[in-house]
């Protein structure tokens, strides 16, 4: 009986391995970056509202695969000098949609710039502030990038803000396999600049370490 489970599990196994889609590079030059994701994304765009931002134009990358979902937002905020209060407002609507259980610093292009790393446990139920702020919290994702996280998921997020533009690189697990999956991980680690964003961040490297410029590797797509 264990040798048959056992030839099941193997059988299943190498089948989901075959049939998984192989990752490929997604480059948005005039957005300024580029990510892997399992398969051919599609576009859309949309609208983000918030308190500081009345309105701004959205443009997101997105594709589902199974229980996983990963989607790449682009805001396009207008205000280039308010990165620091808009990325804090961003967090901020996650944590009414749900338990903010890491949220971490992370660097980008060997310390060209920094942002922020986020896990969030989506719940219904989350101490947020009121009823009211967690339904707008929804609609916002929502409209800016047809995201919806259902209770029980997780969404592990790479935050960025350069140029007036507020990144969003998201990927969330539902089912039984949210707090495990590693496919919205390697997501959200496989973001990198090109294009005037490269060029913008590595200007702001030479300004302040020179030496280094010629050291720093090329701000290039990732190998699949």
């Amino acid at each position: 009986m264990r040798q048959t489970i056992s030839i099941v599990a193997l059988v299943a196994l190498v089948a989901s391995g075959a049939a998984a889609a192989p990752w490929e590079i997604y480059n948005n030059e005039a957005l300024g970056y580029t990510v892997m994701f399992p398969g051919k994304p599609t576009e859309g765009t949309g609208v983000y509202k918030s308190d500081l931002i009345p309105g701004a134009p959205t443009h997101f990358a997105t594709l589902k695969d199974g229980e996983s979902t990963f989607i790449a937002l682009e805001v396009d905020t207008g205000q280039p000098e308010e990165g620091t209060a808009l990325m804090g407002e961003f967090e901020y609507w996650l944590g009414q949609i749900g338990d903010i259980t890491v949220n971490n610093v992370v660097r980008l292009n060997v310390g060209m710039q920094y942002g922020r790393f986020v896990t969030l446990d989506c719940n219904d139920n989350v101490a947020s502030e009121g009823v009211k702020q967690a339904g707008r919290a929804r609609e916002l994702f929502k409209n800016a990038a047809g995201l919806a996280c259902p209770n029980g998921a997780r969404i592990v997020a790479d935050l960025f803000f350069t140029q007036g533009r507020l990144y969003a690189v998201m990927g969330m697990q539902t089912g039984a396999n949210a707090k495990l999956a590693s496919a919205p991980v390697r997501f959200v680690n496989s973001l990198g600049w090109i294009g005037a964003n490269a060029e913008h961040a590595r200007a702001m490297l030479e300004r302040v370490h020179p030496e280094m410029v010629n050291r720093a590797p090329p701000a290039a797509a990732p190998t699949p």
